[in-house]
């Protein structure tokens, strides 16, 4: 019997779905970061968990396998989404697109929100909805690059990476635009990175407080990820995507390896403060 990889999607042709067992979800970053996001989670058999943006739902699986009533939410098309009998009564997928979700108040234990926010033009209304449905003293989770640290140290020092790509290819002027370049690749409304003072001051407007924070994955993983896609970006090439998948087995052994050194990808613990938003829903 295959051991199930962590975020294995299920698949209904047979020789597809054994090899995904074995793969999990093929998402690099993602991958890294599950340990660290789950443990934040901390999942208990029979909660009410949502996983708001879920995309390919590789998250939203792993919270059905933990014994969790998990709902997936997105904006994408997600018909095709296979769930088989085991977990028919706990996985649900819901496309949604709107100020209010179809969920009652108070209705969710846990919610994650994995690069979410900064993809929402106008985020006070969207953390407002979150408010009204999670739970009083419930956790809200949090998962957001404060900085690409590396190549805007690159940038900054003009480094013998940064030297290179200028001799080989033309690349983004400043960090600022590359900034800017990245982010409109992956969709986000705000093409800045916000730093970590703005999500104190959103969740705090609507009662929510920061109760601990990690980084996940270390910070020299990061910063040869962040090298990786500023090398594909410059030629043109896909900035993510399983190919990028193939270097998990490395990544991992590395990210093992400098465990105590802090990245710039955030993982936020927060719940609502007792007496609840300081803003009406």
């Amino acid at each position: 019997m295959i051991n199930r990889s962590p975020g294995y999607k299920p698949n209904e042709v047979w020789w597809k779905d054994q090899i995904l067992q074995i793969i999990g979800a093929p998402v690099l970053l993602k991958r890294l970061q599950m340990p660290d996001i789950f443990r934040a989670l901390a999942i208990q058999p029979g909660m009410n968990v949502l996983d708001f943006g879920c995309g390919s739902g590789y998250m939203t699986y792993q919270m059905a396998y933990l014994g969790a009533n998990a709902f997936g939410i997105d904006i994408i098309k997600m018909d095709n989404y296979f769930i088989p009998e085991n977990l028919r009564e706990k996985l649900t997928f819901i496309r949604y697109s709107g100020e209010r979700t179809p969920f009652k108040e108070k209705f969710f234990d846990v919610i994650l929100l994995s690069e979410v926010i900064t993809t929402i033009p106008e985020p006070q209304k969207f953390i407002a909805e979150i408010q009204r449905i999670i739970k009083t003293n419930d956790r809200l989770i949090i998962v957001q690059p404060l900085d690409r640290r590396g190549i805007r140290e690159d940038y900054e020092n003009n480094s013998a990476f940064i030297r290179f790509m200028r001799m080989i290819r033309p690349i983004p002027v400043d960090y600022n635009d590359y900034i800017t370049r990245i982010q409109t690749i992956f969709g986000n409304a705000i093409h800045s990175l916000p730093p970590e003072e703005y999500y104190y001051k959103l969740l705090n407007e609507y009662g929510f407080q920061i109760d601990k924070k990690n980084f996940s994955p270390s910070g020299p993983v990061i910063k040869l990820y962040e090298r990786i896609q500023f090398f594909s970006l410059c030629f043109g090439l896909p900035t993510y995507g399983i190919h990028y998948f193939i270097l998990y087995p490395i990544f991992k052994i590395l990210d093992a390896w400098y465990h105590d050194q802090y990245g710039t990808w955030c993982i936020f613990i927060t719940s609502l403060k007792k007496g609840g938003s300081n803003q009406s829903s």
